[in-house]
C-alpha cells in the first residue's frame, strides 16, 4: 500500500538487475525457516501469478538481503555464485549467463563401404549453466514489476540409442559451485562414435511479480523439467535459491510505504 499517489520525480533510463544462484543443503535450507508463499503474500505489492507461488521465498529490503547472505557465507556446504549485473531500459528483456556451449550430434549415417562406422550428421547446440532472463517494467506507483525466467542446465551424460547404455560425463568435484561443476562437465568427454542422445538436468521457474525498487527477490523449489533417465539428480539432497535485485538508476525517489 501507498501513502497518496506516489510517482518517481523522474524518469530513470535504466533499471540494474544483480543475480546471484546459491547451492545449499537441504538441513540448512529448512533450518533457514524463511517464510513461504502461503504465509506472505499479503506483505508486498502485487499480484504474483499462480506459477510464481511455489518458487516465491521472501522478498526482502537491502537490510534483510545483506543479513540473509550473512548467514548463508556463514554456513557450511554453501556454494555461492554472483552473476554479472546488467541494466536494462524499462519493458527491455536483459539476459544475465554463465553458460558454456555444448554441441552434439543429433543425428547420424549408419556404416557403408566406405565409412565402418556410424558418423555425426546434424549437430546442435544447447547452453549448459546458469542464466536469468528478466524484462523489468516501471509501473505508475513508481514499482518495479519483474517478469524472470531463472536456469540451471547441467549435462549428464550420453545414453546409447541402440543399447540404453549410459555414458557418464566427466566427473566433476561436488563440492565446487553449480557453475563450476557444470563447466567443467563438459571438457574432455567423448561421446563414443555411435549414435547417442545427451542428457541434461534443467531446473528453472517463470515468476511475475511487482517489487518495491532495491528488494531482492528469493526464489527456491527449483524442479526437473524433463525426464533425466537412467541418470540420477546432480547433487541429491541439495536444492538451489536465486536471489534477484533490481535498482533503477539515478535520479529516483523511492515511493513511501503506509
Amino acid at each position: 500500500m501507498f501513502a497518496g499517489d506516489v510517482t518517481p520525480t523522474a524518469s530513470p533510463r535504466r533499471i540494474e538487475i544483480e543475480s546471484k544462484f546459491i547451492e545449499l543443503p537441504e538441513a540448512v535450507a529448512d533450518a533457514l525457516k524463511l517464510p513461504t508463499g502461503g504465509s506472505f503474500m499479503d506483505q508486498f505489492p502485487g499480484k504474483p501469478l499462480p506459477t510464481t507461488r511455489p518458487h516465491l521465498t521472501a522478498v526482502l529490503d537491502d537490510k534483510d538481503a545483506e543479513q540473509f547472505l550473512a548467514t548463508l557465507n556463514a554456513q557450511k556446504s554453501v556454494d555461492l555464485c554472483s552473476a554479472p549485473r546488467v541494466a536494462s531500459l524499462s519493458q527491455q528483456r536483459a539476459v544475465v549467463d554463465i553458460i558454456r556451449e555444448f554441441r552434439y550430434a543429433s543425428e547420424w549415417n549408419p556404416p557403408n563401404e566406405n565409412e565402418k562406422r556410424w558418423t555425426p550428421k546434424t549437430f546442435e547446440t544447447r547452453n549448459v549453466g546458469m542464466s536469468l532472463e528478466v524484462t523489468p517494467t516501471f509501473t505508475k506507483d513508481g514499482l518495479i514489476e519483474l517478469k524472470a525466467t531463472p536456469s540451471i542446465v547441467e549435462f549428464l551424460g550420453f545414453v546409447d540409442f541402440e543399447t540404453g547404455k549410459s555414458f557418464f560425463a566427466a566427473k566433476a568435484d561436488l563440492t565446487e559451485t553449480p557453475v563450476d561443476r557444470t563447466l567443467k562437465s563438459v571438457l574432455g568427454f567423448e561421446p563414443p562414435n555411435r549414435p547417442t542422445r545427451p542428457i541434461f538436468s534443467t531446473r528453472k521457474a517463470d515468476v511475475e511479480l511487482a517489487i518495491y525498487p532495491g528488494q531482492t527477490v528469493v526464489l527456491s523449489g527449483f524442479g526437473e523439467r524433463e525426464s533425466i533417465q537412467p541418470f540420477t539428480p546432480v547433487r541429491p539432497g541439495y536444492q538451489i535459491i536465486v536471489l534477484i535485485r533490481a535498482t533503477p538508476s539515478p535520479p529516483f525517489e523511492k515511493p513511501t510505504k503506509e
